[in-house]
């Protein structure tokens, strides 16, 4: 077979390949940048950010709720995650974490180590989801960073009418081959 026939197989069969790539779609999901990106209800500003991450000591009768929405495809999967922790082991805490409005997880009990938390295969219903966030400390700070919201994003797929050019190629050379001989 011609080599230049053979590397227009090649190139065509390259557009095939499905890539995947992790894309988070939280904004400032560090809280690097304050505020930034988040919507924060806050009815007494118990709140701030420091070393990258924020730092809530709203009560816990009158917690605060910090939410984004996201851009999402309706039925794709998303993985959530964060880490958290609280400044001090008192009693007297709670943390909630929504998709959509769907509660994945409450925290109350206090952990001084940070962890982390993932939530996978959490299912987008619309083309906007809301991420939220409340909280509330009644004797000291907790501490929310690296949140983030990925999806497994595939190429585009690949139109059948580059599977019929390289088809036709394919033809063609076996055709000039059969013509030489």
């Amino acid at each position: 077979m011609n080599k230049t026939i053979l590397l227009a197989l090649i190139s065509v069969a390259s557009f095939a390949v499905q890539t995947s790539a992790h894309a988070n779609l939280v904004e400032n999901g560090d809280f690097s940048l304050g505020a930034t990106g988040w919507t924060i209800t806050s009815p007494n500003h118990f709140y701030s950010f420091h070393l990258n991450s924020l730092w809530d000591g709203a009560y816990v009768n009158n917690p605060d709720t910090f939410s984004q929405t996201l851009n999402t495809i309706p039925g794709q999967e998303y993985t959530l995650s964060y880490t958290f922790s609280t400044l001090n082991s008192q009693p007297g805490l709670i943390f909630e974490s929504t998709w959509g409005g769907v509660l994945e997880q409450t925290i109350t009990t206090a952990n001084t180590n940070p962890v982390t938390y993932t939530f996978a295969n959490l299912i987008a219903t619309s083309n906007a989801t809301t991420l939220s966030f409340i909280s509330g400390n009644q004797q000291f700070y907790n501490e929310l960073t690296n949140v983030s919201v990925t999806s497994l994003v595939s190429t585009i797929p690949v139109p059948a009418s580059v599977w019929m050019f390289a088809s036709g190629l394919l033809g063609l050379g076996t055709l000039r081959k059969k013509v030489r001989a």
